[in-house]
């Protein structure tokens, strides 16, 4: 079985095939990794037509002539891809992830992705450039099955300079494919389309005149499109070849109809065997059919090839979807402008379908009857469903792996002033509750705190642990979640200058197995930075990286402690170093970099690094108690009260009544709440982020999926909504729409 290694050559592993992701000068990696294993099909494993969106970031997006001249480039290169995602979906549950690109960089429930295909099914002007290109691809399978992988021609590399066409030339012994690929100052923007012909074809605005081998010049119209291709001297399922065209092939259907798309109204140039057809491109929603060396030609618009689908043998045009068996489903509704769906057989005849009403959208159902749920005794530390732990323990030893959970710390000593609070040992945001009121957010995110928090540690303390998610690459894989370490009272110790200690860069298996982007073996020179530390007896020392430059390994008296990587890991370390890491007297702290530190390097590393010594340790003594965090009973939900208590989480239900799809998705708006979880029918759909216990607005998700094989119509459907911070619902409405960004 042949087996893919997707790393981008950062380790070759010997019997398995190098293949590549991205999403950047896709034609010059492709030719690169074809040199450095030219028995290999090239292919893309991941191409990234979008990316997933984070609390507190914008909604991403990549252009759809950004990904179509990358996919152009994919294939001119003779190359192949996966789409990641072309549907991404929905993080249902606590399923949402974590990522490196910053501290709290946890992703939303929606995974939308800026995908071809929406979270909702919704489809868009990037899911039918997709459809056009992949199915030239797959339709015209055996062109690019047999191109010589050795032939490279020297061309103009895309998109340099800006205002250049570049040409991708690729032949075999089944034809010749060429791309044109115009940077994205030569193409022009999308112009509104004409839905009725004009009194005569309107001619293109770009047209490139193409010298073939020949010496023939084929003029080929781009207008707007983002890329163009053109087949020349490919085989026809026994009916000859086409020899050129200035169009794009599109599909060969029942080895007998050649399908061609271009730009409305264009002069269409189409030679089989040697004999030249000429046409022009349609210009109303109404495709143009010929009969041409016993082939059928059916010539579309861009319009009509992007409400085309492949039925069998046949084409049908019109329909807005396909049904489950991947069949056009005029029932489901017409594409747009169209009033009839119609179907062209092989031999040219066209059948209408009947003249389908519009499907009409119910008007979004009204949330009522609106109750609550109190989590006072969990509060206050008062359920009978904290049972006692032996002291700090990780959510997953304590069997909740996700989401979130209650911890209880009963202190006996009297109680003391005001500390400056860190807990070093513990992810991701602690919600804290002193007497059953709120306390300041410890942890990551809007609304929360990393520096060290002034907190009263009351006689009972409630802390309610919210696990965001778990890395899904660098070096900080499999952290541990919830309050997995004590609480300290500290103060900021000052960090003399260190010394700088030239040698090579350090061995990080000392550590473990596996470190993403690092080899055995392999060191370079490299520096280190030392400083000299003094730790009292008793006292445990806690050291922070914050967006510290450059990849380095920690050690502490030649122990080697940890790794952190700017690029690797979350831009910040927490390291606790207490009896069992320190001795009496002089400590040497060391961070042993990957590469040589430049003097500049060296002031911003003095800036981002920190040290807090630990006064006291505030929960030495308590009793521990841990409650499971679940759903409350249908019977604890009561009236709702008309003034919620600000800053305490509370259980919310409201109900509604959901009519037959109507085709549009329908959705969750959370207005006037918080942070929380949103549960459909006793399905948890997911983590909801609009806003800080303050009121400040978190992007960039303000939508939520109600997924419609979830949805009971012509019944009640319940909705819960767990609220971190207390805020009303009110506000909170349903709406129909295609995307959660729309």
């Amino acid at each position: 079985t042949p087996l893919n290694n997707c790393n981008n050559l950062w380790q070759r592993i010997e019997g398995t095939i190098d293949t590549w992701n991205g999403r950047a000068h896709m034609a010059a990696d492709l030719r690169q990794l074809r040199i450095v294993q030219p028995h290999a099909p090239r292919l893309v494993t991941e191409y990234w037509p979008g990316w997933f969106d984070q609390w507190d970031g914008p909604h991403e997006r990549l252009a759809t002539a950004h990904m179509e001249r990358d996919l152009a480039q994919i294939l001119g290169a003779g190359a192949q891809y996966n789409l990641y995602m072309f549907h991404g979906g929905t993080n249902f549950g606590f399923a949402g992830g974590r990522t490196i690109s910053r501290p709290d960089c946890f992703m939303t429930t929606s995974y939308d992705y800026d995908a071809p295909l929406g979270e909702a099914g919704h489809r868009g002007p990037k899911y039918q450039a997709i459809k056009r290109i992949s199915t030239f691809a797959s339709q015209f399978g055996q062109v690019f099955a047999h191109l010589d992988p050795a032939r490279q021609p020297v061309t103009l590399a895309p998109h340099e300079p800006p205002g250049t066409l570049t040409i991708l030339h690729q032949s075999g012994s089944q034809g010749e494919v060429v791309f044109l690929i115009p940077s994205a100052r030569l193409a022009r923007p999308a112009k509104p389309r004409t839905r009725v012909a004009p009194a005569a074809p309107a001619p293109t605005d770009q047209v490139v005149p193409l010298l073939l081998p020949n010496g023939l010049t084929v003029p080929v119209p781009l207008e707007d499109d983002a890329v163009a291709w053109v087949l020349l001297n490919a085989p026809l399922a026994g009916h000859g070849e086409l020899t050129y065209t200035n169009l794009r092939p599109w599909a060969l259907l029942g080895r007998q109809m050649l399908v061609l798309f271009g730009p409305a109204g264009a002069e269409g140039l189409v030679c089989i065997n040697g004999a030249l057809l000429r046409t022009h491109v349609p210009t109303a929603l109404e495709p143009a059919i010929h009969t041409h060396e016993e082939l059928t030609i059916v010539l579309l618009s861009r319009d009509l090839v992007d409400a085309a689908y492949i039925a069998g043998d046949d084409l049908v045009i019109g329909a807005a979807a396909l049904d489950e068996h991947d069949q056009p489903d005029a029932a489901a509704g017409l594409a747009s402008g169209f009033k009839q769906v119609l179907r062209i057989t092989p031999d040219g005849r066209v059948t209408r379908g009947s003249k389908a009403k519009p499907a009409r959208t119910a008007a979004a159902p009204r949330l009522i009857g609106w109750q609550s749920a109190s989590v006072a005794d969990y509060l206050d530390g008062s359920s009978d469903q904290f049972k006692p732990i032996a002291g700090p323990a990780s959510l997953e030893t304590l069997g909740q792996s996700f989401g979130y959970g209650w911890y209880r710390l009963t202190q006996h000593r009297a109680a003391t002033a005001a500390d400056q609070i860190l807990a070093p040992l513990s992810g991701d945001r602690l919600h804290v509750f002193g007497r059953g009121r709120p306390a300041p957010v410890l942890g990551l995110g809007p609304g929360a705190t990393f520096d060290p928090a002034p907190l009263h540690l009351a006689p009972v303390t409630v802390v309610l642990a919210d696990n965001l998610g778990r890395f899904n690459y660098g070096w900080q894989l499999g952290e541990r979640k919830g309050l997995f370490g004590h609480c300290y009272g500290v103060r900021p110790l000052p960090l003399a200058r260190p010394r700088l200690q030239p040698g090579k860069s350090p061995d990080p298996f000392v550590l473990g197995a596996f470190w993403q982007n690092l080899r055995v073996g392999e060191q370079q020179p490299a520096d280190a930075l030392v400083w000299n530390l003094s730790a009292p007896a008793g006292k445990a020392l806690i050291l922070d990286l914050l967006d510290t430059p450059g990849n380095c390994m920690v050690y502490l008296n030649g122990r080697p402690l940890a790794l952190y990587g700017q690029n690797m890991s979350a831009h910040y370390l927490r390291l606790l170093l207490d009896e069992h890491h320190l001795r009496r007297g002089r400590n040497e702290l060391k961070l042993a970099f990957f590469r040589k530190i430049s003097p500049s390097d060296l002031a911003a590393i003095g800036r981002t690094l920190r040290l807090f010594r630990a006064e006291r340790n505030l929960t030495a003594h308590c009793d521990w108690a841990f409650a499971p965090w679940t759903v409350p009973a249908a019977e604890a939900f009561g009236p709702r009260k008309r003034t919620p208590a600000p800053g305490k989480p509370v259980w919310y239900r409201a109900t509604f009544n959901a009519a037959p799809s109507g085709g549009s998705p329908l959705w969750f708006e959370p207005r006037g709440l918080t942070k929380g979880q949103i549960y459909l029918n006793g399905h948890n759909l997911g983590r909801y982020f609009v806003a800080t216990a303050a009121g400040r607005k978190v992007p960039p998700q303000q939508r939520y999926y109600l997924p419609e094989p979830w949805l009971t119509p012509g019944r009640p459907n319940e909705l819960l909504i767990f609220e971190e911070h207390g805020h009303a619902p009110t506000s909170c409405r349903l709406v129909h729409a295609e995307s959660a960004y729309t």
